[in-house]
């Protein structure tokens, strides 16, 4: 199997349709979960770069040696979940998982610590990104016209992506799509969270890329914006950090843009976000993407990050009754794609995902590979 290429290639002069970015979110400890990613899916003519994320991306390598026993994961956990229950209404729909939920996992410390990585990719990509600007390519050469943020045991059909959504929107409009949308609410006050469920993927437009790299400067005589458009936006987001609504205020460094702002929220330390989390934050409440206007309730608050497929939505109506990962659910729709968040017995029962759907996840190298096979015959 080839290795995972430290530098990513840069395929666009052959490609000249769309462009696709991607980051897996992977460990050290199942390297052949990234290598079935690049065999399969990811070898798409539209992939142009493929940053694969592991333990030495992150700000601490040897996190887990911090967590060498159940008794160190559980400390931790209700710690966090202290921290969240305390922290006021809007923290509460944060709230952390529940430790006898987290020592089931196969490896509860690996675990815990692979919660910072969604900002250590993030961090990846827009390095990359700000290079290529820095040789003035311009920022159409520089971002690609999407960024798939996945997990590495997650299969997305990209020709089916490109097909279906891809085509039928301007990629330089800012957009976010979650393969599986999740809706958590607080009825008193009337509050919402809204993000991707599990590691399925969220998908970012160039156009919500380049918003995410705009530098925000909050001080007075600070920097002024080359656009009418921009400069609203950091007074948006300026104001949004004043909020302070999840901590994000005490990372935040002047002149920082959202890829650093997001990386370095990750990079907190306690970090107590699932992984999973706070992308939806911030698309919703920094206004990274462009309101959804199919928003399926009645409510005040604009939702900025749409479900990939029809249906793909999970909606918890009130934190106060949703005992976190409590329940358990397999969601389809009619379009085959596959919304699943279950657990690891649920999974093991050998429910597969089926042929043809747009995006998987808890999908093992083997699994991929099937699926990726399948849609060569079927082709």
């Amino acid at each position: 199997a080839p290795l995972l290429e430290d530098e990513p290639k840069d395929r666009r002069a052959s490609v000249t349709e769309i462009l696709i970015d991607v980051i897996s979110i992977g460990s050290k400890l199942r390297p052949e979960n990234q290598v079935a990613q690049t065999e399969t899916w990811a070898s798409s003519e539209y992939v142009r770069n493929y940053f694969g994320t592991t333990e030495d991306d992150d700000k601490d390598p040897s996190c887990m040696d911090r967590f060498e026993s159940i008794a160190d994961v559980t400390s931790h956990v209700k710690m966090c979940r202290r921290k969240h229950r305390e922290g006021g209404s809007f923290l509460r729909l944060f709230m952390y998982m529940r430790p006898d939920w987290v020592a089931r996992k196969a490896n509860p410390g690996g675990w815990l610590c692979a919660q910072v990585r969604p900002g250590s990719g993030l961090g990846k990509a827009s390095r990359y990104y700000r290079m290529k600007l820095g040789e003035n390519s311009g920022v159409d050469s520089a971002f690609p016209d999407y960024l798939v943020l996945v997990d590495d045991d997650s299969y997305i059909d990209l020709e089916r992506f490109r097909a279906e959504i891809a085509l039928g929107w301007d990629s330089s409009l800012p957009r976010a799509w979650a393969t599986c949308l999740t809706v958590v609410r607080k009825k008193i006050p009337n509050l919402y969270r809204v993000g991707h469920h599990g590691g399925g993927g969220i998908i970012f437009s160039r156009g919500a890329l380049e918003r995410m790299s705009i530098p925000i400067h909050c001080s007075t005589d600070s920097e002024v914006p080359t656009t009418l458009d921009d400069a609203a936006w950091v007074s948006h987001a300026c104001r949004q950090l004043d909020k302070d609504m999840i901590g994000e205020k005490k990372v935040f460094v002047e002149g920082m843009d959202m890829f650093q702002l997001i990386e370095a929220f990750y990079n907190q330390d306690p970090n107590c976000f699932i992984s999973d989390w706070p992308p939806g934050f911030f698309v919703d409440y920094y206004n990274l993407a462009d309101p959804w206007d199919k928003f399926p309730l009645e409510s005040t608050h604009t939702v900025r990050m749409r479900p990939l497929v029809r249906n793909s939505v999970k909606y918890y109506p009130n934190i106060e009754e949703f005992d976190v990962f409590g329940e358990k659910s397999v969601v389809t729709d009619g379009n085959g794609s596959l919304c699943r968040h279950v657990t690891l017995e649920k999974y093991n029962s050998g429910k597969p995902c089926p042929p043809g759907s747009l995006a998987c996840h808890y999908q093992t190298a083997s699994e991929m590979r099937q699926l990726h096979a399948a849609k060569v015959d079927a082709a």
